[in-house]
């Protein structure tokens, strides 16, 4: 019977891990990398705090997803600050 090497365990294990994340992956709903996920009341807190130079440094997608979020009435009140 022959004797397997201390670090050929370790690979398997670390495959058999892996395995295992890859299907937990799978069944997560992850928040996508560079993001966060916030509820609708925490996202009107932090856009009750925007400046309208906030707004304009958004690139449009980002502005998109943020009327997408909290809507129009709050983005048009950012804006109506500026005033």
């Amino acid at each position: 019977m022959g004797k397997t090497s201390e670090f050929t365990e370790v690979v398997r294990e670390v495959a058999q891990e892996g395995a295992k994340l890859r299907a937990q992956a799978a069944r997560a709903h992850p928040v996508p990398f560079m993001q966060e996920k916030l509820s609708r009341r925490d996202a009107l807190n932090r856009v009750g705090r925007m400046t309208p130079q906030d707004l304009a440094e958004m690139k449009p997608e980002e502005r998109g997803a943020l009327i997408k979020e909290v809507g129009t009435d709050a983005v048009l009140g950012i804006i109506r600050r500026s005033r």
